[in-house]
């Protein structure tokens, strides 16, 4: 099995609002004074945080996201590792809350999940086929759990509104309050700040804290706040035996 090399150990926990630094350079429009020399623009940072860049810089991403809503904050966990294999491509292992680990891949174009029993019994399941998830792109399971769960695509209607260089990052905050909008059943979500702790060298994205407030249909309003981080490391993760015996070496 060919697991990528990993770059680099890094990890940065999710900051609290700091207003520092300044200012306005080229497309990152905030109308105070300049950024940081070599601040690079929001397009570039997204740019830099794209499944396929992370594939050609030989890492594995692992990232995380922390959901907390209303007054008693109550909380929801995600976790989403992503493994490039020989034979099966991308493979992505996920977990939300509670649930166990399931890896899932496409095969032959077929979307497959897999996850081990308590008795140490591999269970195999053919995904239904989604429309949403397939279409023009032919987007396979595994990358749609990466562009649901990672950082996202950049948006124009983001701004930069400070950058404070912290030596070897740049904490970045942004205005999202153009991102604000009302669902087809009447939800709304009212956005505001989203903050960003960026390594300067790679632009990757270590963490992300927004917060923003929920307005149900009955009028019940939550305030919520959403992290995300990434870590990588320099040990090569591989996937686990069970996946290598069972799956791998599976008659298909």
């Amino acid at each position: 099995m060919n697991v990528k090399r990993i770059a680099a150990l890094v990890f940065a926990s999710c900051m609290t609002v700091l207003l520092a630094g300044c200012g306005a350079a080229s497309n990152n429009d905030t109308g105070s004074a300049a950024l940081p020399a070599g601040t690079p623009t929001l397009e570039e940072i997204y740019a830099a945080n794209t499944l396929e860049a992370y594939h050609a810089a030989n890492i594995q991403p692992s990232l995380s996201t922390c959901l907390r809503e209303g007054p008693d904050n109550r909380e929801t966990n995600a976790l989403l590792t992503l493994y490039w294999e020989e034979d099966l491509g991308l493979v992505s292992r996920f977990r939300k809350t509670d649930m166990s680990f399931r890896y899932y891949f496409t095969r032959d174009d077929v979307n497959y999940s897999a996850a081990i029993t308590e008795d140490e019994d591999t269970v195999l399941t053919i995904l239904a086929d989604d429309p949403e998830q397939r279409g023009e792109k032919e987007i396979t399971y595994a990358e749609k759990l990466f562009h649901q769960y990672s950082f996202g695509d950049y948006s124009s209607k983001e701004k930069l509104v400070s950058c404070t260089d912290s030596g070897d990052t740049y904490h970045i905050i942004t205005d999202i309050s153009a991102m604000s909008f009302t669902d087809s059943t009447g939800r709304t979500y009212t956005y505001t700040t989203q903050e960003y702790d960026v390594e300067k060298e790679t632009l990757r994205i270590l963490d992300v804290f927004r917060t923003y407030r929920f307005t149900d249909t009955d009028g019940t309003v939550k305030e919520c706040t959403r992290s995300r981080c990434m870590t990588y490391n320099k040990k090569i993760v591989s996937l686990p035996d069970f996946m290598r015996e069972d799956i791998i070496e599976a008659d298909w």
